[in-house]
């Protein structure tokens, strides 16, 4: 089974010492697969080593409604450029019990 998935989410950064930071977020989701609404939730920590790349690892429980799998592990590393404002990259990780995900990240400061 395939599950396409289109979400918007909401990421809060703490900036720690070293070009380190902790990362939290939560959206929401659609699959088109078969309509069904859901929830992600992400903890992650993000490196940038210097300059303008980054590098991520994320791991949490993402929430599915109207699905016979309520609740689903969630794991992904990313890697990008940060401008001033925003950033864009790509992500690379997967859900339990489904196949590899690949999505785009596209990430404006406010």
């Amino acid at each position: 089974m395939r599950l396409r998935i289109a979400l918007a989410a909401l990421a809060v950064l703490s900036l720690a010492p070293h070009r380190i930071a902790v990362e939290g977020r939560f959206g929401g989701l659609v699959t088109t697969s078969s309509p069904t609404l859901g929830v992600p939730l992400d903890f992650g920590l993000r490196v940038t080593p210097g300059g303008r790349t980054y590098f991520e690892a994320l791991i949490g429980p993402w929430f599915f409604f109207n699905s016979g799998d309520a609740v689903r592990g969630h794991a992904a590393f990313g890697f990008g450029l940060e401008q001033r404002h925003f950033s864009f990259g790509l992500e690379i990780g997967g859900l339990t019990g489904s196949n590899a995900m690949i999505g785009g990240r596209l990430a404006w400061r406010i």
